[in-house]
């Protein structure tokens, strides 16, 4: 009897060691195969008595092996911040988040929220879609890395499968269809307002941000393919404008601007600098695109050789050209004017943070736009100091807080939505202004990695669709500007309406 427990006590030792061993260097997460192994964990004990962190240490490993992953979404709950991991790595709220991962390549998730989500999810109403897909998704989905079993890294696609699985379910139990056509609601033709204003360099960028290279509605350009061949063609920018909107330099080539150019220079002229260049890279365009001049065959490289030549931080306007540096000189993390200074992303979106927004056009969106251009480059390439990377971030939420707070209970904003709390409006809004804030409003929101809060999109889109009908763009009402971007941002939210049941219904009324 003594020889059998020794042997027993013996045989536990070994089987002990070896479990352990099994787990070798991640023994944090150990736990025995009776209570389910590591990998089930998280069900018996949560928080410090399994993560310190380790797993943000695993998946850093995993993203240098992985440069060509996008950025990854990460619902974490351990002690340390995500962002110690480096910029592709965006930390989210699977408690409020309530649209799919669309701009994501992976996301990880910890271990201690799938068991505790799974006990606080009876009650489905209480959480948002987000949270509901977590517990769904991780019954049935095997992870593509367990980082020390404290986090589990999944494949985007894989999880936004399971999402729209989730809210097709809602939308029949809702009675609506789940192919939803297009909206059938009259919004106006972009041709109500062009056909009051003259052509114009700033109409077609426009045109291009609306429709991109697609057919426009109107009879010139009747596309934005032809929109573009006007702007890149000296020959054709003659015919439409009455002269060449190009001008060849030392450095290279840019349009006419506002700002840079007589006065006399006004429908040929792009109305802030580098919009031009900015629009192009926006539409994904390369810089090898091809430009013609009398002079011979350029290339968009051109246009950035010359803005990079005379880059200065004293230059008047900086939004746009922020906006095309984050397409076309990332990943790289800085540049170096003619004079030989050197400028990072960093100093650029630290000038971009002190400008007033109440100082610039469009009451200030473009500035934020830009700032979001840089973040965004930044979690795919990492082109920001670690210090001013939290500060962008930072005066990203900011910003998201204001116009929570200041959007109207019908869903507009105007242009003071920057205005502190408590401070009342310093003058009425027009329609005019309403249209140009709310529109770009819609365009901040549709262009975030992730969407916090969706209320504010259902809302503000309902007040478009029931505003838009009733324009009278004859009337000098609207102009192209209020109009396209008040359109652009319908046409977002039609894009991206799984995001919400409220969005479904909307655009299926």
């Amino acid at each position: 009897m003594r020889s059998a427990c020794r042997l027993f006590v013996v045989l536990s030792l070994i089987a002990t060691a070896t479990s352990s061993l099994r787990v070798f260097p991640h023994q944090l997460a150990y736990f025995n195969e009776i209570a389910g192994g590591p990998q089930n964990g998280h069900r018996h004990l949560l928080h410090s008595n399994l993560d310190w962190g380790q797993g943000l240490i695993c998946l850093n490993s995993v993203l240098e092996q992985h440069k060509d992953w996008g950025p990854v979404a990460i619902s974490y709950a351990g002690p340390f911040s995500p962002d110690l991991v480096g910029a592709r790595v965006i930390p989210i709220d699977n408690g409020t988040l309530n649209s799919p991962l669309s701009s994501f390549s992976h996301v990880a998730i910890s271990s201690s929220y799938l068991w505790r989500d799974s006990k606080q999810m009876r009650s489905p109403a209480s959480a948002s879609q987000l949270a509901k897909c977590f517990v769904e998704f991780v019954k049935d989905e095997r992870p593509i890395h367990r980082l020390d079993e404290s986090i589990l890294l999944y494949e985007t696609a894989s999880f936004n499968a399971t999402y729209h699985r989730l809210i097709s379910g809602e939308k029949k139990a809702h009675g609506a269809s789940v192919d939803i056509a297009s909206s059938s609601l009259h919004l106006p033709s972009l041709a109500n307002a062009v056909g009051i204003e003259r052509p114009s360099v700033s109409s077609l960028l426009h045109m291009l941000m609306l429709f991109g290279l697609g057919e426009t509605g109107l009879p010139k350009p009747a596309t934005g393919a032809e929109a573009l061949r006007i702007l890149t063609d000296e020959n054709l920018g003659r015919a439409y404008f009455g002269e060449s909107p190009l001008i060849r330099t030392r450095n290279g080539l840019r349009y006419r601007c506002h700002l840079l150019d007589p006065p006399t220079a006004v429908d040929s002229a792009e109305s802030h600098r580098d919009q031009c260049l900015a629009t192009f890279a926006q539409l994904g365009l390369s810089l090898d695109e091809v430009v013609r001049l009398e002079s011979g065959s350029y290339s968009l490289r051109d246009f950035l050789s010359e803005s990079i030549a005379n880059f200065t931080f004293e230059q008047g306007e900086m939004p746009w050209t922020a906006v095309a540096y984050s397409h076309y000189v990332a990943p790289t993390e800085s540049w170096t004017d003619r004079f030989g200074r050197t400028t990072t992303f960093s100093e650029l979106l630290l000038h971009l943070m002190e400008v007033k927004p109440e100082s610039q056009s469009c009451a200030g969106f473009h500035v934020i736009q830009a700032i979001l251009e840089i973040v965004n480059a930044d979690s795919k390439y990492g082109i920001l100091t670690p210090s001013s990377r939290v500060a962008g971030r930072k005066y990203v939420s900011e910003v998201l807080s204001a116009l929570y707070r200041n959007q109207e209970a019908h869903g507009s904003w105007n242009f003071e939505w920057q205005r502190p709390v408590g401070v009342p409006l310093k003058a009425r809004p027009t329609l005019l202004s309403k249209l140009v804030a709310t529109g770009h409003s819609l365009e901040v929101f549709h262009e975030l990695l992730q969407v916090p809060h969706t209320q504010p999109i259902v809302r503000s889109t309902k007040w478009m669709m029931d505003t838009l009908p009733r324009l009278d763009c004859k009337g000098n009402e609207v102009s192209v500007c209020a109009l396209t971007h008040a359109l652009k941002g319908v046409k977002q939210s039609s894009t991206n309406r799984d995001m919400s049941l409220e969005l479904v219904e909307l655009f299926s009324q």
